[in-house]
């Protein structure tokens, strides 16, 4: 079966039709919808009325034919049921997650169109989409009278009978739109999408800050923290103290092993690269058990090390639930004019997750996540929570932690410090990522969060990834002048949504946008030491990049 790529958010489904091998079933009702007698015209008209609140059926897309409602890139009904008469291929069957005839056979470049849709009320809706496809990587974009907004990524669900639910946040007015779904890679099937009104972030009111934090462990981890693994764990299976036994180790562990490093281990990984973790394997140390330092990792500069460019890390996620805790990783750059990358951690794979831990000397970036891409949840996408990372500062890059090619994650509870940035994005489609409860300490050498800008796909300006939530973070940070606590270097096709933060800086605003304006919230927060409340902005919008 070949499948449309599409999950929605929105209420205007501009459909691609592809050929598949679908089952032909019999001409029917399905589930009570009466079936849709009337022939293509060349106006167009809405199908039926759409409510946002409420749910869109895929199926129920304009009336007006070949480029006016939809557009399809093959004659007739591929997947031959007899929902409609006209082109679209529509397909029914046993499916698990849809009670409505899907959407299918689709090829990239397709669409199909809403063009009454009624929005009763302004705000950020969540947008659940089900769809199916047997293939990694297919997605469709959502437009909202005329513009686009959100880019959704089906997950490969295995089966194209089975529907899976993904969700994206998309910023509505109250009144009347057209929605239209264009597939951008074609290969998934489109059952319906669901609109609920978001919910804002849950805290207690009046709590700003990093002082709200929620998670009952202290902030950047070390002496307090509650989730420490001890080597008695019965999930330990390997002790080791030594580079040998770290990589004989690794070569050994099987998904739920935990390695452990000794507390007083110095391992000296100079000169060794790409060192895989298997998935669901986890390396630990005691960071904070009775004021412990927890078990070194190091790696310095050899004259035999490749020279840059070099983008390889120390280690590499090889599978996805790789977890690091409670360890010191040191990296051999800790100065700001190091030119040359390097990186601790890089992740490639969900569900990654990396706590307690002291994070330091990475030129290029702590950690790293690389095209790990249709999380449906920034914690599915990576958790990176209670570690004290810094002095990551190299010229040109210098990461804390650091998005690349449509990954997320979400930062927690981190106390960063002399980083360029602390928090970057590379700004490609269905990148992002949420951080809350952070502090930034004073001595970045550039703004703390940032998101790059990426040409737009659709032609024009630039995008800033897609969704972005930064709340209930402190910057302490007051100088350099030129480096504001935020900064998005284009506009999100989602949204970026900031609040209830506190910023010391004063010299500006302390979000800057670049590249564009829009889809950038900022609510709710205390401006300078003094704690000025702000309800809405500032936000300082330049013509330049940085």
């Amino acid at each position: 079966m070949i499948s449309i790529a599409l999950i929605l958010l929105c209420a205007v489904l501009a459909t691609s039709i592809v050929l598949t091998d679908h089952p032909v079933p019999s001409v029917r009702s399905w589930g009570g919808i009466p079936t849709s007698l009337e022939e293509p015209s060349e106006v167009q008209k809405p199908y039926k009325a759409h409510s946002i609140p409420g749910r869109i059926n895929f199926v129920d897309f304009d009336f007006g034919g070949e480029g006016v409602a939809y557009h399809d890139t093959e004659a007739g009904n591929l997947g031959g049921y007899a929902y409609r008469t006209d082109n679209v291929d529509v397909d029914v069957g046993t499916r698990s997650g849809a009670d409505v005839p899907v959407v299918s056979h689709t090829y990239a470049g397709e669409w199909i169109q809403f063009s009454e849709v009624q929005v009763a009320k302004s705000g950020t809706y969540a947008a659940t989409f089900y769809t199916s496809t047997t293939e990694d990587k297919k997605s469709f974009s959502v437009l909202v009278d005329g513009k686009k907004v959100a880019t959704v990524y089906a997950p490969n669900t295995g089966d194209w009978h089975a529907f899976a639910p993904t969700s994206v946040q998309i910023p509505l007015t109250a009144g009347k739109h057209t929605v239209k779904i264009t597939m951008d890679t074609g290969f998934a099937d489109l059952a319906y999408v669901e609109f609920a009104l978001a919910a804002p972030t849950s805290t207690p009111s009046g709590e700003y800050g990093a002082d709200a934090n929620p998670t009952g462990n202290p902030i950047g981890g070390g002496e307090g923290y509650t989730e420490i693994i001890s080597p008695n764990d019965p999930r330990v299976k390997f002790i080791v103290d030594t580079r040998d036994e770290l990589l004989s180790a690794l070569k050994n562990a099987r998904s739920g092993d935990v390695i452990y490093v000794e507390g007083n281990a110095n391992i000296d990984m100079s000169g060794y690269f790409n060192v895989g973790v298997p998935a669901g394997v986890t390396i630990a140390s005691n960071r904070g058990e009775d004021g412990a330092a927890g078990g070194r990792i190091y790696q310095k500069r050899l004259f035999s090390d490749p020279k840059a460019p070099d983008l390889r890390p120390l280690f590499i996620t090889k599978g996805s639930g790789v977890r690091f805790t409670g360890l010191r990783i040191d990296g051999p750059d800790t100065g700001a004019r190091v030119s040359e990358w390097r990186s601790g951690i890089r992740v490639e794979h969900q569900l990654a997750e990396i706590d307690n831990c002291e994070i330091s000397g990475w030129g290029g970036a702590a950690i790293v996540f690389w095209g790990t891409g249709s999380a449906t949840d920034m914690k599915d996408g990576g958790y990176v929570h209670h570690n004290n990372i810094h002095h990551c500062q190299g010229s040109g890059f210098g990461y804390g932690v650091v998005t690349y090619l449509g990954s997320v994650c979400l930062i927690e509870a981190n106390y960063f410090d002399y980083t360029r940035h602390s928090i970057a994005g590379d700004g490609s489609a269905g990148s992002g990522y949420e951080a809350r409860y952070n502090i930034n300490g004073p001595h970045a050498t550039s703004q703390n969060f940032d998101m790059h800008g990426k040409p737009d796909p659709s032609g024009s300006g630039k995008i800033a990834g897609d969704l972005i939530k930064i709340h209930h973070n402190t910057f302490l940070g007051t100088e350099p002048v030129v480096a504001p606590p935020i900064v998005i270097r284009g506009v999100p096709r989602v949204g970026a949504y900031i609040d209830h933060n506190w910023f010391y800086y004063t010299s500006h605003a302390p979000v800057w946008q670049m590249n564009g304006k829009g889809n950038i919230s900022m609510t709710y927060s205390l401006i300078g030491e003094n704690k000025t409340l702000s309800t809405s902005g500032p936000i300082h919008y330049v013509s330049w990049d940085l």
